[in-house]
């Protein structure tokens, strides 16, 4: 329902990014050093630009392993902790560490 929005943080993950090539050879791709995020990243050099729309239309099937596996609730708290790293500028790498903590270990387990 959130990704109905359109708001950054709602943009990334499990939909379908339509980008031209054209576009994408403007934005210079995706950053190699994004080893997470790196959707936001190009999304957010996107609306720089002033692209705005990339996502297609509908529905898309996306694999729920990950919810299978950790819980909606604890993913969901996963992606949050991730976006707000990202907007305070910490780097992709400890962004990842944390993230995966947080599905490991539970959000609340965090330092």
């Amino acid at each position: 329902w959130l990704t109905t929005f359109d708001v950054l943080s709602t943009r990334g993950g499990d939909q379908t990014l339509f980008v031209t090539g054209e576009l994408f050879g403007r934005l210079a791709g995706f950053r190699e050093s994004m080893v997470i995020m790196e959707e936001y990243d190009l999304l957010k050099r996107a609306r720089a630009l002033g692209h705005r729309n990339l996502l297609l239309p509908g529905k898309t099937l996306v694999s729920a392993r990950k919810y299978e596996r950790h819980s909606w609730m604890r993913v969901q708290l996963a992606n949050i902790r991730a976006m707000a790293m990202w907007r305070l500028g910490f780097g992709a790498e400890a962004i990842r560490e944390k993230y995966e903590c947080a599905l490991r270990a539970g959000i609340s387990d965090l330092p």
